[in-house]
């Protein structure tokens, strides 16, 4: 082949390339040119949260619990956070917050401070929804009574979106006894 043949098969094939990049730039602009106006429609993500209602039992009445100074961790300002006195009962009542927007269920992760330790005890509650389920495993309110002991302790309720995939959640009515300074958390007692 000689050297003429090869420069015009050159020349050609650069000029069909170049054609082809400016083609398929032309229609890759027109795919992303192209706008969408809502003038109406206001798009928000669901929501999930709980209501936590504590309250102290004392011979036989109840007394509601405020909530406490954040004296655990600084963005704890977004949870529920209690400071509950030492060798009382509470009953705690968590329920689905009124105006929620998921329709999926969620629960609820319950940390507690006790004495001088920084690390929690952690415990899971069952499914919490907007409606209780047919079969009775997914309810709108969750009840339990903490017994505190010799310690003032902190309880964190914080509302979690989903499933919880771990194992022994909170019964309903269970009771949870803390013990003294436990880093690992007390035991739980089947209630009534």
């Amino acid at each position: 082949m000689s050297e003429k043949v090869f420069t015009k098969k050159m020349t050609l094939s650069i000029c069909l390339i170049l054609l082809c990049l400016c083609a398929l730039s032309i229609s890759a602009g027109a795919f992303f040119s192209d706008t969408a106006k809502s003038n109406t429609k206001t798009f928000s993500t669901a929501t999930f949260d709980l209501t936590i209602t504590p309250t102290e039992i004392t011979d036989g009445t109840t007394t509601p619990v405020t909530l406490a100074p954040d004296s655990v961790e600084p963005q704890a300002n977004a949870y529920n956070t209690y400071q509950l006195a030492q060798n009382t009962d509470y009953n705690i009542v968590i329920s689905i917050k009124n105006g929620i927007t998921a329709t999926t269920s969620g629960y609820c992760k319950i940390e507690v401070y006790s004495g001088t330790n920084t690390t929690p005890v952690a415990y899971y509650t069952k499914q919490i929804a907007v409606a209780n389920s047919t079969d009775g495993k997914i309810t709108t309110t969750r009840s339990f009574t903490l017994k505190t002991s010799s310690e003032d302790v902190t309880v964190k309720f914080i509302p979690l979106w989903g499933t919880y995939s771990g194992d022994n959640p909170l019964e309903d009515n269970v009771t949870v006894t803390l013990t003294a300074n436990s880093g690992t958390g007390g035991g739980t007692d089947e209630g009534d």
